[in-house]
């Protein structure tokens, strides 16, 4: 599930595994700010022992300590252009080719180079 407990509860697992991973990519900004909260409180350094990376920009992103990295889509647009294709199929208009968004990455506080092993 995408929730706050799942975010933290797999970057709990992940970060105690044998061999933890010097990144985590979530599915969306909860789960990132709980697995953020939960590596800060196991006392893991993010981003100097592992990078956190959220797909989703909120403001709570933005105001996250450090703030999150990101990877995102102008979600506004892609509503907007997804809606007036719905309308203009409604009202017998063929439906024109749309923009299709892309994902833009937003390097903020919780990624570096991953750390040398040995």
């Amino acid at each position: 599930d995408y929730t706050e407990e799942s975010g933290a509860d797999l970057t709990r697992r992940l970060l105690m595994s044998t061999l933890p991973p010097t990144a985590i990519l979530y599915d969306n900004d909860l789960m990132a700010l709980a697995g953020l909260r939960t590596a800060q409180d196991m006392g893991v350094d993010v981003p100097g022992r592992v990078s956190l990376v959220a797909w989703d920009d909120s403001a709570a992103c933005r105001l996250a300590n450090p703030p999150l990295t990101v990877m995102g889509v102008d979600v506004h647009r892609f509503g907007r252009d997804v809606g007036q294709a719905v309308i203009d199929r409604l009202d017998g208009r063929p439906i024109a080719d749309q923009w299709s968004p892309v994902a833009r990455w937003v390097e903020r506080g919780t990624t570096a180079r991953a750390p040398a092993t040995g």
